[in-house]
């Protein structure tokens, strides 16, 4: 039996994005992200503007504006070199040989710190990914039918990274570690602890039913995975030839059955029919079957990543996307005991 209602936290209010922060013009020249610039295109010019897309402890996003051709935007990421090494291997050595449009990659450069290095990427503009409308959801089911069919073929001899149930085996029991500790160290409320506690309850769970789960994944194709196929992870881009869905995101790619970008699928009569000619023993049963265990290990990994970033002042932000994690687990568990 899967554990009852989860415990409501303290009411707190989400921390939300912020939107675009233009940098005073006197701030741009020396920003670390034109330097970087500057060393990886000499000759570029200076930027005309600059904004603060993202800026948090391991990951800087802004928008030079004005440097690329034809006067265009360019993207600039700063990131960990752990998750750089992946992101480079994708945009250099994969994407360029896939039929899928992804945002042009105009090269790296280090950083300051040597831990961290710069991305810089075409701007493919705002246009967020609406799974609710009709024609991005057949957007995106074409998208991820495309990369799943044909990427494992130009992925496997990079050496990415295994995402299939091992990896989210891992993140289990670190989530579970975690948890644990956090319950006996911070400062909680006891509706906080005991949400940490369901939780615990939760992924006992998902361990019970992991062979299940295993078995299932074991027998469908590996090929090359997004791994984080969230909403704000996609852009919807127009061109010439109609619109097209256009991830922005690359860090979590690896090799695995395709489980946890079938999480994101939102049409799985679609994209069956569309995988079927490559992968005859994929019926729409076991398309569903290999989603509903995507289902289960997006949450998981989800808990792990959040239990990472878990401190006395993050409690606030923190705590209610763990009570939203832990409701998709259990949904996802009662998915799969339905089957």
């Amino acid at each position: 039996m899967n554990p009852g209602p989860l415990p409501r936290p303290s009411v707190r209010r989400c921390h939300a994005s912020i939107a675009p922060i233009p940098l005073p013009p006197g701030e741009i020249p020396d920003h670390p992200a034109v330097r970087a610039w500057r060393s990886c295109r000499p000759s570029s010019p200076d930027p005309a503007g600059m904004e603060v897309l993202k800026d948090k402890l391991k990951s800087f996003v802004c928008r030079l504006q004005g440097v690329g051709p034809g006067e265009a935007s360019v993207i600039a990421k700063r990131t960990h070199i752990r998750t750089a090494r992946t992101e480079r291997l994708i945009y250099e050595d994969v994407i360029p040989k896939l039929p899928l449009r992804s945002p042009r990659y105009f090269g790296s450069a280090p950083d300051d710190d040597p831990w961290f290095v710069w991305f810089f990427l075409e701007d493919v503009g705002e246009i967020p990914y609406a799974p609710s409308l009709p024609e991005h959801r057949r957007l995106a089911t074409r998208w991820l039918a495309t990369l799943h069919t044909s990427g494992a073929a130009v992925a496997a001899p990079l050496g990415l990274a295994d995402r299939g149930p091992l990896y989210h085996a891992q993140h289990l029991g670190l989530a579970r570690t975690e948890l644990g500790e956090a319950a006996a160290g911070l400062p909680l409320s006891p509706g906080d602890r005991a949400l940490l506690h369901r939780l615990v309850s939760l992924l006992d769970a998902a361990e019970s039913r992991w062979k299940l789960l295993q078995r299932l994944c074991e027998g469908t194709p590996a090929t090359l995975l997004h791994a984080d196929l969230k909403e704000n992870n996609v852009r919807i881009i127009r061109d010439g030839n109609g619109a097209l869905f256009v991830p922005i995101d690359w860090e979590m790619a690896g090799l695995g059955a395709p489980a946890i970008d079938l999480a994101k699928c939102p049409d799985i009569a679609l994209y069956t029919e569309l995988v079927r000619p490559h992968w005859p023993a994929m019926t729409r049963g076991r398309v569903e079957r290999l989603r509903d265990v995507g289902l289960v290990f997006r949450p998981i990994s989800a808990i792990c990543w959040e239990m990472s970033h878990l401190r006395p002042d993050s409690l606030q932000w923190s705590m209610p996307q763990l009570l939203s994690y832990g409701e998709r687990l259990k949904n996802a568990l009662e998915r799969v005991d339905s089957w």
